[in-house]
């Protein structure tokens, strides 16, 4: 028998969003979440780099 789990995920917006800085809880978050996202997001910066 599997079990399964439910997770109840909850996006706060805030009022001001600093685009130039993530801190590592926003990271983790998105990589556990979101791993395509993050990992279109590593390119960009890459790409950014360059």
């Amino acid at each position: 028998m599997s079990e399964q789990q439910n997770y109840e995920v909850c996006f706060i917006p805030r009022s001001q969003l600093d685009e130039q800085k993530v801190s590592e809880s926003e990271l983790r978050l998105l990589s556990l979440f979101f791993p395509e996202i993050l990992k279109e997001m590593m390119i960009q910066v890459e790409k950014a780099k360059e």
